[in-house]
This record gives C-alpha cells, sequence and structure tokens, in this order.
C-alpha cells in the first residue's frame, strides 16, 4: 500500500508534538491502539468525522488565529479527502435522500464548471488563432491569409469571466460543498447518535 502524508495526517502529528506527548499517549486519550494511530498518521488509514471530533474535544484549544482545533481538522479533512463513502444500506431514508441531493448538485455544479472552463478554452485558443493570423498578415502583407473560423457560440457563456474570475468562482463553490457535506457529516453523527 502507498502511503500518502496528508495534509490531515500532518495535522494530527503536529497536535502530539504541540502537546508534547507521545504517539503512544496520544493513542490512549483517543482509545485507539498505538499502531492505528500510527497508520492513521502515516496516511494509511481512513479518518472519520466522529475521529476529528473526537481528536478536537481531547485537545481543544484555540490557535494564535483563533481558529478552534476543530475547524482546522476540517479544513485538513476537506484538502486531504479524495472521496467520501456512504453505505446507503445503513441510513435512513432522509439522510438517502440528503447524501443523493447532495451528489446531484454536485455532480451538477461540476457540469457548470466544466462547461465554463471548456469555453474558456475555446476562447483561448480563438484569440491565439487570431493572434498567429495577424502576425502572419503582418509579415506578408501582400500574402492573402485565410481567416480562421468563428468559434461555435451556441455554448457560449453570457458573462465571459476571467481565469481569476473563473477559478474564484470555482473555489467559491467548492468551499460552500465542502460546509456542506461538513453539515451532512455533523447531522448524520447526531442521527447516529440518537
Amino acid at each position: 500500500m502507498k502511503t500518502v502524508k496528508t495534509q490531515l495526517s500532518k495535522e494530527l502529528a503536529k497536535i502530539r508534538i504541540d502537546y508534547e506527548i507521545t504517539r503512544a499517549q496520544m493513542a490512549k486519550d483517543l482509545k485507539i491502539s498505538d499502531k492505528e494511530l500510527a497508520s492513521i498518521e502515516a496516511g494509511k488509514s481512513e479518518i472519520t468525522y466522529s475521529f476529528l471530533k473526537t481528536v478536537a474535544d481531547r485537545y481543544s484549544e484555540a490557535d494564535e488565529v483563533g481558529e478552534t482545533l476543530l475547524e482546522s481538522l476540517q479544513i485538513a479533512f476537506m484538502k486531504s479527502a479524495t472521496a467520501i463513502t456512504f453505505k446507503l444500506s445503513e441510513l435512513d431514508e432522509y439522510q438517502r435522500m440528503r447524501v443523493l441531493e447532495l451528489q446531484s448538485q454536485i455532480e451538477a455544479e461540476n457540469a457548470i464548471a466544466n462547461a465554463q472552463a471548456e469555453e474558456e478554452r475555446r476562447r483561448q485558443k480563438q484569440q491565439r488563432a487570431e493572434e498567429r493570423l495577424a502576425k502572419k498578415a503582418a509579415k506578408n502583407p501582400t500574402e492573402e491569409t485565410q481567416v480562421m473560423p468563428d468559434v461555435d457560440t451556441s455554448a457560449t457563456i453570457e458573462n465571459e469571466m476571467s481565469d481569476d474570475e473563473v477559478i474564484n468562482s470555482l473555489n467559491s463553490s467548492l468551499d460552500e460543498e465542502y460546509g456542506s457535506v461538513i453539515g451532512i457529516l455533523q447531522e448524520l453523527d447526531e442521527l447516529n447518535a440518537a
């Protein structure tokens, strides 16, 4: 198995170092084995939201910028997560509905983002072709130059956005989705605890 040191596993190791405790002591505090904690810190084991909450509850202090430990762990979790898996058979009807709604919403937003990125690539390609044509025409003013056909604008986005605007928009959408995922995970934890 390939070890991937994730942002989250680094954050957990940092907590242990900041508190000047051994891995064995931290494992004991969290009621897991030393081997399991080592595997988590090495990025070999999956981490649940419940585990993050346990760590935050045990080692809760605000850091120098006022960010709580749970918030920093959630951020690291979102940066580290490559997939979130739900066993629909273990969820009640309401939970299944929420998970499927979120999946549908994310797919729709991904489709929009992909369409915007594709349109931006087309626009840039057309612009480069026009620039090459202008340079060619400037070099050989007597030579006839072939005019490049226009890009199909049927899929053009109403308001063209700059690269930075597209990136900021995508980042904003992802931040909102991460917040939604955290909310759903918290709801699921609360429902499972009840």
